[in-house]
């Protein structure tokens, strides 16, 4: 008997609690995959539901003062990124592309809406460089992260929008989950929040600083939510109370509190904290330019931030507009171990497809390059891998947007 016989033995002979423990734990496309194994598992394991966007069932208020009279309708929006392998090794001549980093929207209406994975806004006309479907089951797949947004109600939307740049959140909503709690940052630095069940958002604010704080980013990470303000310092949010704790951590080494961009980054196992600013020295590097990143990971049972030198243990790093995610280095062609891939307002101009107008940071050298000084890397974004097509159904009924 196989291994993958013994597996499947294992798992139908757990109880159904059980069973339903473990595939909590599980993503979607494990789940799918679970499924394929025989009829056996179809029949004993149910479809995942799908990450439909707009949520369908939470309608989110959006007023801010109890004596608001005309509160905003939200629905709350989600969008996964993913990390797509062919099943089996390829080659397409001196192309070694064997990774496709794409981010998908699944609309109500079964259309699947094909976002840029790392720049918020941006509308890129690629729809007949696209397949015209995408079996998830002829692939590896690998869920790297789901993002969020806030839309208002299609009946309400009119003239009334709200710029939202990050949305957060405990956990993904459902029925059974009255402990939802979602964050926003706005444009203008400041974090909200709204918990299920809520009629107003609350305002983070921190004991003791009488001017509204600047927040620049925000993350989840170990059941809290980690904030970020211009004056480099971070604190906690507790999503239940909504409890703000400044972190009194040391950092061991040089964090720079110039002026610049901060972000938080979550990996398979670390937070990380990036500081990008602006470098007034002359680069060693003649391809590289004027920007200087700092990186420091968080080490909460030592009480400390400790400065990334030379090294990611091999996992790369990636900062969006709206969201952050990580990648093991290693096994992901093209992607380039122990580096930082990162938009810049310097760069958003120079591409007209995905992934072709960001910068990479090596952190060995931490010299800062756009990503065209590196031939081949923005393959992991874009043109779709020619074995995607390859895969190609023409029966399928799912469109693009």
């Amino acid at each position: 008997m196989d291994a993958n016989s013994t597996f499947s033995l294992r798992l139908l002979s757990l109880t159904k609690d059980l069973r339903q423990e473990i595939l909590k734990r599980l993503k979607r496309p494990e789940i799918l995959c679970l499924r394929a194994v025989s009829q056996s598992f179809r029949n004993t394991i149910p479809l995942p539901p799908k990450p439909i966007s707009p949520h369908p069932e939470l309608v989110i208020p959006f007023c801010t003062h109890p004596d608001s009279s005309t509160p905003i309708q939200l629905l709350l929006t989600v969008s996964t990124v993913y990390a797509i392998q062919p099943i089996e090794t390829t080659t397409n001549g001196d192309d070694q592309t064997n990774t496709w980093i794409v981010r998908l929207e699944e609309l109500s209406s079964g259309v699947v809406r094909v976002k840029d994975t790392l720049y918020k806004f941006k509308q890129r006309e690629v729809l007949s460089e696209l397949p015209r479907s995408l079996n998830m089951l002829d692939y590896r797949v690998q869920e790297l992260s789901k993002v969020f947004g806030l839309v208002p109600v299609a009946s309400e939307g009119g003239n009334r929008n709200i710029y939202l740049k990050k949305v957060v959140v405990s956990s993904y909503p459902d029925e059974s989950n009255s402990g939802f709690t979602l964050l926003a940052l706005t444009g203008q630095g400041i974090i909200i929040a709204w918990r299920k069940g809520d009629h107003i958002w609350n305002y983070i604010a921190i004991e003791g600083v009488d001017e509204t704080p600047k927040f620049e980013d925000i993350v989840y990470y170990n059941s809290k939510f980690y904030a970020v303000l211009s004056t480099c310092r971070v604190v906690t949010i507790d999503p239940l109370t909504l409890e703000v704790t400044k972190l009194k951590f040391r950092i061991e080494g040089y964090m720079p509190t110039v002026t610049g961009s901060r972000f938080l980054v979550k990996s398979s196992k670390d937070l990380f904290w990036i500081c990008k600013c602006w470098s007034f020295l002359p680069a060693i590097d003649p391809g590289a330019y004027g920007t200087y990143v700092a990186i420091i990971k968080l080490d909460e049972k030592n009480n400390q931030w400790i400065q990334v030198n030379n090294e990611l243990e091999d996992e790369v790093l990636f900062i969006g507009e709206d969201c952050s995610f990580s990648l093991p280095g290693k096994g992901y062609t093209p992607c380039k171990p122990n580096t930082v891939y990162f938009i810049d307002e310097e760069l958003a101009e120079r591409g007209d497809r995905p992934g072709t107008d960001i910068g990479i940071l090596e952190v060995d050298s931490l010299t800062a390059k756009p990503i065209y000084a590196f031939p081949g890397y923005s393959k992991i974004f874009w043109p779709p891998p020619p074995w995607v097509r390859q895969n190609e159904s023409s029966s399928s009924s799912t469109d693009h947007e």
